[in-house]
């Protein structure tokens, strides 16, 4: 026996000046597409910029930390760790841009 669950929540809401939250959160997606995008909006007090920005540091900080080991076996003259740390990297780099590099 195959059970399918599909819940769809929408919110709707009239705001005082008469638009409605439809509108305000599709406007605040388009802004949310972007790194500066995000960090304006969450600098403005948006709560899903907030928690964009935040997800956008969850994802950097791997990222950070691995092209930071790099500088550092570089630095070391350590081919061997050199050479895998940078395969590490291109794939994050390569899978962060959603496989279009």
């Amino acid at each position: 026996m195959k059970v399918e669950c599909k819940r769809r929540i929408a919110f709707a809401e009239t705001r005082p000046s008469g638009t409605s939250s439809a509108t305000i959160s599709q406007h605040s997606a388009s802004q949310l597409r972007s790194v500066t995008g995000i960090v304006r909006s969450a600098l403005g007090g948006n709560s899903l910029g907030v928690i964009q920005l935040g997800l956008l540091l969850l994802i950097a900080t791997p990222v950070a930390r691995v092209a930071l080991s790099l500088v550092g076996f570089v630095r070391q003259a350590d081919r061997t760790y050199v050479l895998i740390t940078t395969v590490v990297l291109a794939i994050l780099l390569f899978s962060l841009a959603g496989g279009r590099l």
